[in-house]
């Protein structure tokens, strides 16, 4: 008998675990709570930008939908001070390139429109039931639905550590040819984002940092940090946003969630469901040391800040972050969080 497996959510987690379960012998259902219209809006907000490397990682997954490439990420401090890395990427329209994910997988995964209300573990097993009445019983489940997951409130009883509000606008506006993030001093470890998106501009902040007057699009979400500690219970696994997966210093976290996916199917494929959870406390997308960033970039004041970067004045990152390292000590797990994070972070 087929192993029957529940995803939901079909954002970019929940879309790719139905992806790379696709072809496995698996009856794999997708229930998404959102429209078409909803959905399509909902997915506009944050997280189009993802590096070239993260896509070899997916293969065969393709990087559909690309509405620019770029090389190189600016990071401009409150005092001015430039830091260029190279960081070479996409910008995907996220609808688009999560209905190309869909396409490619639907002929062999059942996808429904249904708001699921709740989920009961019984005899080994899931019983699911949505505001309309009964989904079915299951043997594995997903949890990829989003910051206020029913599946980590149901079956896990955790919560994230910390969480943040975003907003982003699109503008018409030329724009530059590679992201530039603008740090906040006011203490709250917010900043605001700026990057090309098709022959307009993407701009956004945490916390309320960034507004327009004028823009096409404006859209908020909350982007959940910091992990919610176990991501797998029996045959149940919580990926993407439902885990707090993205990256606590960049906030980043489409690359995490599609390749959580990944690794959620193929824990599934082989019936070890503690391989996802293994990944996820290996890997340096979960290290600690961005969560440690997070925390300590709140409390720094204006004058921390300006030390911190005075050995970055002329804009280089490698010599000067190893003299930064050897005459300011303290600051070491700072200066890991914010370089990995836009290296490894998306």
């Amino acid at each position: 008998m087929q192993q029957k497996v529940l995803i939901v959510g079909s954002g970019p987690a929940g879309l790719s675990a139905a992806f790379f379960l696709s072809g496995h012998g698996f009856d794999v259902t997708v229930a998404e709570r959102l429209g078409n219209d909803q959905y399509d809006r909902y997915h506009r907000i944050c997280g189009g930008g993802i590096s070239r490397s993260t896509f070899k990682t997916l293969s065969p997954m393709e990087p559909k939908g690309i509405l620019n490439e770029f090389e190189h990420t600016k990071l401009i401090w409150p005092d001015g001070t430039e830091i260029r890395m190279r960081t070479p990427g996409y910008i995907l329209d996220r609808p688009t390139f999560l209905s190309h994910l869909r396409s490619d997988c639907e002929d062999d995964v059942r996808f429904i429109h249904e708001s699921v209300d709740s989920i009961c573990m019984i005899d080994g097993g899931f019983s699911v039931h949505s505001l309309d009445g009964d989904v079915g019983m299951f043997d594995w489940v997903i949890g990829a639905d989003g910051a206020s997951s029913i599946v980590r409130k149901d079956i896990f009883g955790s919560e994230p550590v910390s969480s943040c509000s975003a907003t982003e606008f699109t503008v018409d506006r030329q724009p530059d040819d590679e992201l530039i993030i603008r740090l906040s001093d006011n203490g709250s470890g917010s900043y605001s984002w700026e990057f090309p998106h098709g022959d307009m501009t993407g701009t956004g902040g945490m916390k309320g940092e960034h507004s327009e007057d004028e823009y096409i699009f404006r859209g908020s979400r909350k982007i959940p940090v910091g992990g919610v500690g176990r991501i797998v219970k029996g045959h149940a696994f919580l990926i993407g946003d439902a885990a707090a997966m993205a990256n606590p210093v960049c906030y980043g976290g489409l690359k995490a969630a599609l390749i959580a996916g990944r690794k959620a199917a193929e824990s599934i494929i082989r019936d070890d469901p503690e391989r996802l959870q293994r990944w996820w406390d290996r890997t340096i997308l979960s290290d600690r040391r961005f969560m440690d960033f997070n925390r300590r970039l709140k409390e720094w004041t204006p004058e921390d800040m300006h030390d911190a970067v005075r050995p970055f004045k002329s804009g280089h990152v490698i010599l000067p972050g190893i003299f930064a390292c050897i005459t300011r000590p303290r600051n070491i797990h700072m200066y890991f969080g914010c370089l990995f994070a836009f290296r490894y972070g998306w």
